[in-house]
C-alpha cells in the first residue's frame, strides 16, 4: 500500500515538457533545478544593480568598498573630476584632500547663497523706500487734489476782482495786480502745503558741519547704537528729541543714524561732491511764523511790490529791462496764488531817463549826483532812495516789499510761506557775508559802534537787502538806519578797504539788527532757498525764484588747465543787450552733458550735472525775458 501511495505522489509532481523531452526522473529533477538557478541568477543580477546605484559606484571603478556618496558624485561633477573613462576619485588620491575640498565647495556655495540673501533683502529694503515714498507723493497729490477746488475758486475770484483793474493798468502801459482781500490770502495761505517748509531737508551725498552730537546713544560710534531702516526714520528720530537735535545724518551702507545739534538754525549743507560724501543728511528747520492780516481796514492788501534801484546807467538799463521781462513772465502767467502783484524801479538820478515810460519808475534826487553816469560806488545814494519811496502811499500799495536786483531773472512766483509777520524778513543767507569774521571786525566796529553792549555781533545775520521779502512798514524802519550807516561807510576809508564793494549789504544787516525791535531772518540755505540762486556757485536749483548772474560763468573743457571755452555768459562784456532801436539777442545754449569732456568752470573746478542744468535753465529762462522785452511797444517806446 505504502508502494502504491509513493507512485500516486510521483505521478502527481509530473510536469509537462517539451515535446521529445523523455520523462524520466532525473531529467525533471535537472529541469526543476535548471529553471530554479535561472531565476536565482536574474535574482542576483538585479540586486547587485540595485546596490550599485545606490551607492554611486561609477562603472569603470574597480576599488570595491570604497564607495562615494550620491553627495559626493555630485560635487565631482561641479569639481571636474572626469576622464575619459568617467569618474574617478581625486587624481592625488588623497580622500581627505578631497572631502576637504568638497567641504569648502560646500562653504563658497552657502557664502554665494548668503549674498544673494542679502542682495533680496537689500531690493526688498529698496522697493520698500520706493513704496513709502510713492505713498507719501499719493498722500501729497490728494492733498492737492481736495484744494484744487478751492484754489480754482479763488483764483476765478480774484481773476474776476482784477480784470478792470488789470485792463487800465494795461493802457498805462504797466501790468499791475491789487493783490488779495484778507479772506482771499487766507485761503490762498492755508492751500499751500506744509511740506515746503515742514520737511526733513534731506541731501543725498551731504553732511554737516559744526554740530555738537546729542549725548547718549544717538550719537555713540557714529550712530551705531541708533539705526534706523530709512533715512526717513533717522530724521524722525531727531524730531523726537528735538529740544535736543536739528541735524540728522543717516549712513545707507550700515543705516547708522548720527544725531546732532547746530548753533546756526541755517546752516548750509555740504554736498555737489558725487559720491565722495557717503551720508544722506538733513536739518529740521524753523517754521516761518505765517503773516496774517488783522483785518480789512487796518491793513493793505496782502502783496508783493518787487523793487530794485538803478542809477539810470545804459549798464544798468537793459538789465533793468530783462528783469522787468522776466517778471511779467512770472507774474502773468504763473503767480497762481496772485500775490506777485507790483513792480517798481527806484531811480536816484537827477533827471528821468530813457526807461521811464518803459518800467514804472519813482525818481529821488541823489545826493551824489556824478554817479548818473559814472562813480566809483553807484550805489551810494541806494538806501536813501529806498527810506524816501518806503514813506510814500506807492510803498504802501502791498503789504510786502521784495527788494531785488537788475541783475536777477525770476523763473517761478514764489509761495505764500514768504510772507512773514511784521518784525520777520525772508532773505538770502550769504557765504561771504560774515560780520564775527577776523578780517571783517575792524569794519564791523566801526559800523556797529555805540550798539556794542545792546546788540551781540553774532546777532548780526549774514544777509543783505537783496534778495529779501520784508513786510512794507518794516523796510522804513530798517532803511532809515540804513542810510545813516551809509554815509558813515562813505566816510570811512576802513569800511571801503574792508567791505569794498558789499559794504551797503553789511550796512542793512547792521541796520535790521540796531532797530528797536530787530528784525528777525529767515534764511533757509540753498537748494531750500525760496529766493534765488547764483550761478555758476549753486549746483541744485532746488526752490529758488530767481537766478542772479553776477558773475559771468564759463564751461570749459577739461582736464586742468583748460582754456577751451565752449559756453560762457558775462553781463559785463555781453554784447548783445538792447537799447534805444536795438532789439536784444539771445545768449547760446549750453552744451548736453558729457562726462568724458570733463567739463571745468572758470577756475578749473569741476562742473556738476547739476551745475549744468541750472546754467541751462538760466540760458531758456534768460532767452524767454529777451522775446518779453523785444516786443515791438517797447522798442518803439524806447524809440
Amino acid at each position: 500500500e505504502r508502494e502504491r501511495e509513493r507512485e500516486k505522489e510521483k505521478c502527481a509532481m509530473v510536469v509537462t515538457t517539451p515535446k521529445g523531452f523523455k520523462k524520466s526522473h532525473r531529467k525533471q529533477y535537472l529541469f526543476i533545478f535548471f529553471v530554479f538557478a535561472c531565476g536565482l541568477s536574474m535574482y542576483l543580477f538585479i540586486l547587485s544593480i540595485a546596490t550599485r546605484d545606490a551607492r554611486d559606484v561609477g562603472p569603470g571603478d574597480e576599488l570595491p568598498g570604497d564607495f562615494l556618496s550620491r553627495e559626493t558624485f555630485e560635487q565631482g561633477t561641479a569639481l571636474g573630476h572626469r576622464n575619459t573613462n568617467g569618474w574617478h576619485r581625486d587624481d592625488t588620491g588623497n580622500l581627505d584632500a578631497y572631502h576637504r575640498e568638497l567641504e569648502n565647495e560646500r562653504l563658497r556655495k552657502r557664502e554665494k547663497e548668503k549674498e544673494e540673501l542679502e542682495r533680496l533683502r537689500e531690493k526688498v529694503e529698496k522697493e520698500k523706500v520706493l513704496r513709502e515714498e510713492a505713498e507719501r507723493k499719493l498722500a501729497a497729490e490728494g492733498q492737492k487734489k481736495e484744494h484744487a477746488m478751492e484754489e480754482k475758486t479763488v483764483e476765478n475770484s480774484r481773476r474776476r476782482s482784477t480784470h478792470e483793474h488789470e485792463k487800465e493798468t494795461f493802457e498805462d502801459g504797466f501790468y499791475e495786480k491789487p493783490g488779495l482781500n484778507v479772506e482771499q490770502w487766507r485761503r490762498a495761505r492755508d492751500a499751500e502745503t506744509k511740506e515746503r517748509y515742514d520737511e526733513c531737508h534731506m541731501i543725498k551725498n551731504s553732511e554737516y558741519w559744526g554740530p555738537t552730537p546729542v549725548p547718549g546713544d544717538l550719537s555713540a560710534d557714529n550712530g551705531a547704537r541708533n539705526r534706523k531702516e530709512t533715512w526717513q526714520e533717522c530724521c524722525d528720530s531727531c524730531k523726537e528729541h528735538s529740544e535736543e537735535c536739528n541735524t540728522w545724518r543717516y549712513d545707507p551702507r550700515n543705516k547708522n543714524c548720527w544725531l546732532a545739534k547746530n548753533k546756526n538754525v541755517w546752516q548750509p549743507p555740504t554736498y555737489g561732491k558725487g559720491d565722495a560724501i557717503p551720508y544722506t543728511s538733513g536739518m529740521l528747520h524753523p517754521e516761518p511764523v505765517k503773516y496774517d492780516p488783522k483785518d480789512e481796514g487796518g491793513s493793505p492788501s496782502t502783496c508783493i511790490t518787487t523793487m530794485i534801484t538803478s542809477n539810470g546807467g545804459a549798464y544798468m538799463n537793459w538789465q533793468t529791462r530783462l528783469v522787468y521781462a522776466s517778471w511779467k513772465n512770472v507774474a502773468m502767467k504763473h503767480d497762481k496764488a496772485g500775490i506777485m502783484a507790483r513792480f517798481i524801479r527806484i531811480l536816484h538820478r537827477t533827471k528821468d531817463d530813457e526807461l521811464v515810460g518803459i518800467i514804472p519808475t519813482w525818481r529821488a534826487d541823489p545826493w551824489h549826483p556824478e554817479c548818473d553816469n559814472s562813480c566809483s560806488y553807484s550805489v551810494k545814494d541806494r538806501a536813501r532812495a529806498i527810506y524816501e519811496w518806503s514813506l510814500t502811499e506807492d510803498a504802501k500799495k502791498c503789504s510786502h516789499v521784495l527788494m531785488a536786483e537788475a541783475d536777477y531773472i525770476f523763473i517761478k512766483a514764489p509761495p505764500p510761506s514768504v510772507l512773514l509777520q511784521p518784525g520777520h524778513s525772508y532773505g538770502f543767507l550769504f557765504g561771504y557775508i560774515i560780520p564775527t569774521h577776523a578780517d571783517a571786525m575792524p569794519a564791523s566796529k566801526v559800523f556797529h559802534e555805540g550798539y556794542e553792549d545792546k546788540v551781540p555781533y553774532a546777532e548780526v545775520a549774514q544777509t543783505g537787502n537783496a534778495p529779501q521779502i520784508m513786510y512794507a512798514n518794516d523796510l522804513a524802519r530798517v532803511a532809515k538806519r540804513w542810510k545813516d550807516l551809509m554815509v558813515v561807510s562813505e566816510e570811512s576809508a576802513v569800511i571801503q578797504k574792508v567791505f569794498g564793494w558789499v559794504r551797503d549789504m553789511y550796512a542793512f544787516s547792521f541796520a535790521a539788527a540796531q532797530i528797536e525791535p530787530p528784525i528777525q531772518f529767515r534764511l533757509p540755505p540753498v537748494p531750500f532757498a525760496d529766493t534765488m540762486v547764483q550761478i555758476p556757485a549753486d549746483v541744485q536749483l532746488g526752490k529758488a525764484i530767481a537766478m542772479h548772474y553776477t558773475w559771468g560763468p564759463e564751461i570749459k573743457i577739461g582736464p586742468k588747465p583748460s582754456h577751451d571755452v565752449v559756453w560762457a555768459f558775462d553781463k559785463r562784456k555781453w554784447s548783445g543787450a538792447g537799447g534805444v532801436g536795438r532789439k536784444f539777442q539771445k545768449i547760446p545754449m549750453t552744451p548736453e552733458w558729457d562726462k568724458s569732456k570733463d567739463y571745468r568752470l572758470n577756475a578749473d573746478e569741476v562742473l556738476q550735472e547739476t551745475q549744468l542744468e541750472v546754467l541751462k535753465v538760466f540760458a531758456e529762462y534768460f532767452n524767454d525775458a529777451v522775446d518779453m522785452a523785444n516786443q515791438e511797444k517797447d522798442i518803439v517806446n524806447s524809440s
